[in-house]
């Protein structure tokens, strides 16, 4: 039975697991380089959101577990995370490479990282049950095909290349797009809890009120996304990599706002900039004038955020109990501790 652990012991729980895992599977597989490309990647990252948000979801009912017969529950989240991340790396071209077959292999991985994610699910059969398994596996699919859904949104949708009418909308009209994107996007966030409440024994009412606030949180962390995107300036990001979002024709937030504050001249000049004719002196330059020249940009997303997370603290009143409050302690850190949050904010 485990004690409470941290976000740095699930992380490396769950690392080793995933790595053990796909070496198991795929070692000796010549698809192995384009699987281990992404795992390479994150596991460079200290932390691991995913996993430990459905860990922390499973210990608001208190109850006593042996680690390992959650293991499989964390490493499916985090996988399904991995298997977007290699196919939204193609979305955005954020691979830097003159062959066009790292690509289409990226795309063929994240089949095979998402099989493998059904798989744990799968195997949850033997420690909770039949039922709870079969309740955890649908919310994992629909959680993948909202992801999918939001991708759909910001290549036709929500993309003035596409469609340049979405940088005329009403205010109040891009915000509902544009949430309804994020909450789309953010469905591995919900799914943690979705799966976490599901295996522990929870009230509904508590439940419900989680999966509210990670609903919430979700928006932010693709808020903090957008704005990393839109100021890559800040910090040191390879050049192939600045400026996806515009790049790609999506209208982000900090976009749209950017672009309702621009000149007749610069909008036109704005509108030029595409994928093979991109001049990124010029993006840079105009967004910076307008950051620090005109603080309306980050004052709007500011109150965003503020009021997104008002939300949530307004559910976090009701409840005293550790546990609880300690998943919303989370959320807070990581949304105002960002670099972007922390430069800006």
């Amino acid at each position: 039975m485990d004690a409470k652990l941290d976000f740095e012991e699930i992380t490396i729980l769950t690392k080793k697991y995933i790595n053990s895992l796909i070496l198991r599977e795929y070692g000796n597989n010549p698809i192995f380089p384009s699987l281990n490309f992404m795992i390479e990647k994150r596991n460079n990252a200290k932390h691991w959101l995913r996993p430990y948000l459905l860990y922390s979801s499973f210990k608001i009912s208190r109850e006593l577990i042996d680690i390992n017969s959650l293991l499989p529950a964390l490493a499916a989240v985090e996988l399904i995370n991995i298997s977007n991340y290699q196919t939204n790396l193609v979305f955005d071209n954020k691979i830097e490479h003159t062959n066009r077959t790292i690509d289409n292999n990226q795309v063929i991985a994240s089949y095979f990282i998402y099989d493998l994610a059904i798989r744990e699910i799968l195997s949850l059969k033997q420690y909770f049950g039949e039922e709870k398994t079969k309740k955890c596996l649908e919310f994992l699919l629909n959680a993948n095909k909202q992801i999918y859904a939001g991708q759909f949104e910001d290549l036709n949708i929500i993309n003035f290349n596409i469609n340049p009418a979405s940088l005329k909308w009403s205010k109040s009209e891009f915000l509902e797009r544009y949430f309804n994107r994020c909450v789309l996007y953010g469905s591995t966030i919900k799914l943690c809890v979705e799966i976490g409440t599901t295996l522990a024994i929870i009230s509904e009412q508590k439940r419900n009120d989680l999966l509210y606030i990670s609903i919430e949180f979700a928006k932010m962390l693709q808020l903090i996304n957008d704005l990393s995107d839109f100021l890559c300036f800040i910090g040191n990001v390879d050049n192939y990599k600045k400026y996806s979002d515009i790049k790609q024709g999506i209208c982000t937030l900090p976009i749209y706002i950017l672009y309702r504050n621009l000149s007749t001249t610069e909008r036109m000049a704005f509108m030029l900039q595409k994928e093979n004719s991109f001049n990124i002196l010029f993006i840079q330059e105009i967004i910076q004038n307008h950051i620090y020249k005109k603080s309306k940009i980050i004052n709007e997303i500011k109150q965003e955020i503020d009021s997104i997370w008002n939300n949530i603290y307004l559910i976090k009143k009701k409840y005293t109990d550790k546990e609880f409050t300690d998943i919303i302690k989370l959320m807070r850190s990581i949304i105002f501790r960002s670099k972007i949050s922390t430069d800006l904010f």
